[in-house]
């Protein structure tokens, strides 16, 4: 590895302190490290280059830290580029960003090695009705339809390749992939997936007005079509919670994104060991 990008949280300020050790580090063995510009002027180290456009389009690994929501911004960010990422937490339970700070040097020891593997995560592409496909969104956690700012419950009918599937009258409804099935997902009583996999789509009703609240699991080669119907007409969506779309009552199409997220790997971050550990510090 020769060009390293570095993605920080500016609001945790232990990030900047583990920053400048980081880039001490990799300039070090010679490797140029790429900021983006929410840095400028934050960190004054001679070592960060700040071209934001080379560090999302051609570096060689773009490392982030903060929590998950950090790597799901990078990730959206990054665009169509296969740029393989790994995150260091500052976060709360970070299932995206596994590495925690006492373990820092070991992996990027096992970074400029080639200790590593790379696992790629499946995402979901959303279309809204009536927008060209090209206007088009993509989430690596999930899409959350909701009903926005009023207080009524949302109608909601899910389609999968034109049959009906289900119909709830809830707050809202979280189509997720097996990577955000321990987010908001898990939140709202879905099931828990391992991420590797990438054949599935989890379907988890929000608050259902309902004496079933039950999670479907379907086979993500179908394409799905999401209805909704608001007396308000305020229905939104968020992709990734970090882009939220007022669609008013336009039905959304949901596929499986030609697109993956590659995350680095490293020896001994097993999932199941990384799932028990942190829901357990959450009792």
């Amino acid at each position: 590895m020769k060009n390293i990008g570095l993605y920080i949280n500016t609001g945790k300020s232990d990030c900047f302190r583990n920053a400048r050790y980081i880039i001490d580090f990799l300039n070090k063995n010679g490797i140029t490290v790429f900021g983006a510009e929410n840095t400028k002027g934050m960190i004054d180290h001679p070592g960060l280059v700040i071209d934001e456009e080379r560090m999302f389009n051609s570096t060689d690994c773009i490392i982030v830290l903060g929590g998950d929501g950090t790597i799901l911004e990078a990730v959206r960010k990054t665009g169509k580029n296969d740029i393989p990422f790994f995150g260091i937490n500052y976060g709360k339970l970070g299932f995206l960003a596994e590495v925690e700070e006492k373990d820092v040097d070991m992996c990027l020891e096992y970074l400029l090695r080639g200790c590593f593997d790379i696992e790629e995560r499946m995402m979901i592409d959303m279309n809204i009705e009536d927008l060209p496909t090209d206007k088009g969104f993509v989430a690596l956690n999930d899409i959350v339809v909701s009903r926005g700012a009023n207080t009524r419950l949302i109608d909601i009918k899910i389609y999968g390749n034109e049959n009906l599937i289900e119909e709830y009258r809830a707050d809202g409804l979280i189509i997720s992939t097996p990577t955000g099935s321990t987010a908001y997902s898990l939140s709202a009583g879905g099931p828990i997936i391992e991420p590797s996999n990438d054949s599935l789509f989890i379907i988890t009703p929000i608050c259902p007005h309902s004496l079933h609240n039950r999670s479907i699991v379907l086979d993500a080669k179908k394409t799905i079509r999401v209805e909704t119907e608001s007396k308000d007409k305020n229905v939104v969506v968020a992709v990734d919670g970090q882009r939220f779309l007022d669609i008013n009552q336009n039905s959304i199409y949901l596929k499986k994104s030609d697109k993956k997220v590659k995350l680095i790997k490293f020896k001994g971050n097993n999932f199941f060991e990384i799932l028990r550990r942190k829901l357990s510090e959450r009792i």
